[in-house]
This record gives structure tokens, C-alpha cells and sequence, in this order.
């Protein structure tokens, strides 16, 4: 651990004066935005069923025909908000899996020309030669 407390010991984190390692200030944050996406788009049915389900209220109300409107739009408003919850989901899934896929794929061995390989490096046999053998 490093000796000035401000110095991060691993990216991303920083130490406390308890010497813990806690996340950096903009991974936190960045943390707590999915949660509120994940959050938002899991209540979407709730908030569906709630709002339209009002609304077929006011009218049940107006017109004298109780479970009627409130019904039929409160299902109306659950069938929109899963609705929208797929396709929210499908949304972030996409955006996750183009994230994931930008990383660079590291094989076991590296081949010639692949960053890191290095000609005449200790291979895993310790043959001198790391990739294919000739």
C-alpha cells in the first residue's frame, strides 16, 4: 500500500485512512446511475398499472361504472409498462454487449504481431520462443 493516501494502489480506487480501498468518486457514480436505470425500467409495469389505472377510475367515477374502466386500463397500463420494460431491457442488453464487445479478445498464446508478443520471450515450454513453433 502506498504511503501517501491520496495514491491510488489499485486503478480506479483510493485509499482511506483506515488504509481500506474504496471505488473512486466517478465509478461510484457511474455505479449508482445503472442502479437508478435498472430501477426505472424494472417499475415500468407498476407505474403503468397505477397511472392508467387512475385514470380508468376518474372515469368509472364520472360515468357510475366502477370496475369497468378501471380494469380495462389498469391491464391496458400493465401491457404497456412491460412493454416498454422489454424493451428498455433490450435496449441496455444491446448497449452492454457493444461495450463488451470493443474489448480486444486475448488469446491463450499470442500470436506474431498481437500487442505484448515479444519474439525470443520465455514461452510456457521456456523454449525461448513464445507463439507457434516452427
Amino acid at each position: 500500500m502506498p504511503d501517501d493516501p491520496q495514491q491510488p494502489d489499485r486503478p480506479g480506487h483510493r485509499a482511506t485512512d483506515t488504509g481500506d480501498a474504496t471505488p473512486a468518486r466517478g465509478s461510484l457514480s457511474k455505479e449508482r446511475a445503472r442502479q437508478a436505470k435498472a430501477w426505472s425500467v424494472a417499475m415500468d409495469p407498476l407505474y403503468g398499472l397505477i397511472g392508467f389505472g387512475l385514470v380508468g377510475f376518474g372515469i368509472d367515477k364520472v360515468r357510475g361504472t366502477f370496475p369497468t374502466w378501471t380494469g380495462s386500463l389498469g391491464i391496458l397500463g400493465l401491457v404497456a409498462g412491460f412493454w416498454k420494460f422489454i424493451r428498455e431491457a433490450t435496449n441496455l442488453n444491446r448497449e452492454s454487449s457493444k461495450k463488451w464487445s470493443q474489448r480486444p479478445y486475448r488469446p491463450v498464446e499470442p500470436e506474431p504481431g498481437d500487442p505484448g508478443y515479444e519474439d525470443g520471450a520465455d514461452g510456457p515450454d521456456g523454449a525461448g520462443q513464445r507463439g507457434p513453433k516452427n
